[in-house]
């Protein structure tokens, strides 16, 4: 694969190839790099250059690549960054690496216990955050968790079916 034939030079020629690649030829290969790897690539790299390489990335891989690079790289990547991937990232690093929040994906979607089907559908839809995802958190008006609505079952469900019907309260579903 394309990961494979990047990762077995020296990180100063991976990251010559990078810096001449376009970035759009990039997006699907970098998530595929162990991120220590690619921290080694990046030192070797601009910062605008980094970021740009990292933005369609989820942001708990870009806080995975900047946990390994010096600081002052990590700040200035992080200034490249568009602002939401820059809060999102930032989010995941206040974490301690070994803790279960420096892995979680920081944009999650809620559907309101109230909801209709066709409006829960559209959320789904305009939302790009849900690609990792096999359940939707419901939540009531003081955004309180109800529950949560499996797409499978949001996919089925009819138009007139009553949304609350489809909250499960716990994880035994």
């Amino acid at each position: 694969t394309a990961s494979w034939v990047i990762w077995r030079p020296p990180p100063e020629q991976t990251a010559e190839l990078l810096a001449e690649l376009p970035v759009r030829q990039l997006d699907d290969l970098m998530p595929q790099l162990l991120p220590f790897y690619v921290a080694l690539v990046c030192t070797h790299l601009q910062a605008k250059r980094i970021a740009s390489l990292l933005r369609q990335t989820y942001p708990s891989y870009i806080a995975a690549v900047l946990r390994n690079l010096p600081l002052k790289l990590q700040s200035s990547v992080l200034g490249h960054l568009p602002a939401t991937r820059r809060a999102a990232t930032l989010l995941l690093l206040n974490f301690n690496e070994n803790e279960v929040g420096s892995r979680m994906s920081p944009r999650v979607v809620a559907l309101a216990e109230d909801a209709d089907i066709e409006s829960a559908r559209d959320v789904v839809r305009k939302s790009e955050s849900l690609a990792q995802s096999d359940r939707l958190f419901v939540v009531d008006r003081q955004r309180h968790l109800v529950g949560y609505v499996s797409h499978l079952e949001l996919t089925r469900a009819r138009k007139n079916d009553d949304f609350r019907k489809l909250i499960n309260l716990s994880d035994e579903a």
